[in-house]
């Protein structure tokens, strides 16, 4: 059972984010599955991705790889690539895999298993997330799920450091904040194409004179600053930027939260902050204690590196123990 990717991801023909996860997941999943160990061939398989989109009429840029991620089946040579990669296993197993991989897996009556990161970023571990197409793994998947008072302790332990660390989170006229993205994140690619700063700026513009708010912040992402161009525009309606801890603003009594797609809007409604998401999310993630649908995606237990997890979820072999920290 080999992993596979979203293999034409990359901004301006950098692909080293897609590297970095590629070579990550090898390590990770090595006891688990048969997940090209040899360089060689994960390095073949990066190469003659980036060779084919160039010998189609797409660009090999982050605009290239937005229009693939939800039109692959548009372009052949490069829909037939990516099918030569999940090789001739029963399922498909793939990490961050496109809108249009997904769907063309599906059409081909191909079961497939996705997994992401699982947007609660505050537990004690980065806990991943999957999505399948098929109803027995979707159902294995459900059994493996944690009880809600393990979401719900490890809010109480934000919301009490908060409390002893951030005295302003009493204040009734904090307002709202806007948590900032990366600028080329697949959560904002709707019908192959990036949504831009300008609708950020539109939207913030009219949220800002709807709920009449006096008081309102903008944190950018930690991996990555707001534009000048963007922090300008905010700046002239209004907007102050803010460095203080996510988890610290989101224990701010009635605080409300606005982000493009930001996973801090499925986070800000555990803290009982009003959240806004301007672009909701494609893939749908499901909380703990929520009825799920075949295709959502659901959170991991932190063994998942185990056989067993693998031989349980695709096969329905032997039992696993789910670890939740």
């Amino acid at each position: 059972m080999s992993l596979v990717f979203d293999w034409f991801r990359n901004v301006g023909g950098d692909n080293s984010i897609l590297r970095r996860n590629v070579n990550w997941c090898a390590n990770y999943f090595s006891a688990a599955l048969d997940v090209n160990t040899c360089t060689s061939s994960r390095e073949e398989f990066l190469s003659r991705a980036k060779r084919i989109v160039n010998a189609s009429s797409i660009a090999y840029n982050e605009n290239g790889w937005a229009y693939l991620y939800d039109h692959l089946d548009s372009v052949p040579i490069v829909s037939e690539f990516f099918l030569e990669s999940c090789g001739v296993n029963e399922v498909v197993v793939g990490y961050e895999l496109s809108r249009a991989q997904k769907r063309t897996l599906t059409k081909m009556g191909r079961a497939y298993v996705d997994i992401r990161l699982f947007p609660l970023r505050f537990l004690t571990d980065y806990h991943l997330s999957a999505s399948t197409n098929d109803k027995s793994i979707h159902d294995r998947l459900v059994t493996l799920t944690p009880a809600p008072e393990y979401i719900q302790h490890h809010v109480a332990f934000r919301k009490s450091r908060a409390a002893r660390k951030y005295d302003k989170r009493l204040d009734p006229k904090i307002g709202a904040v806007f948590f900032g993205q990366t600028q080329f994140d697949s959560s904002r690619i709707r019908n192959g194409e990036f949504i831009d700063d300008l609708f950020i700026r539109d939207a913030l513009e009219e949220y800002k004179s709807e709920h009449n708010l006096t008081n309102f912040y903008i944190k950018a992402h930690p991996h990555e600053p707001l534009s000048r161009e963007l922090e300008r525009e905010l700046t002239k309606i209004g907007c102050k930027v803010t460095r203080t801890d996510t988890y610290h603003l989101l224990s701010v009594d009635d605080i409300r939260v606005c982000s493009l797609s930001s996973s801090v809007g499925f986070e800000a409604p555990h803290f009982g902050a009003k959240a806004k998401t301007f672009l909701p999310s494609a893939e749908k993630f499901r909380n703990v204690e929520e009825q799920t649908d075949v295709g959502d995606y659901i959170i991991l237990p932190s063994n998942i590196y185990q056989k067993d997890f693998f031989d349980y979820i695709l096969k329905g072999d032997g039992k696993f123990k789910p670890y939740y920290p």
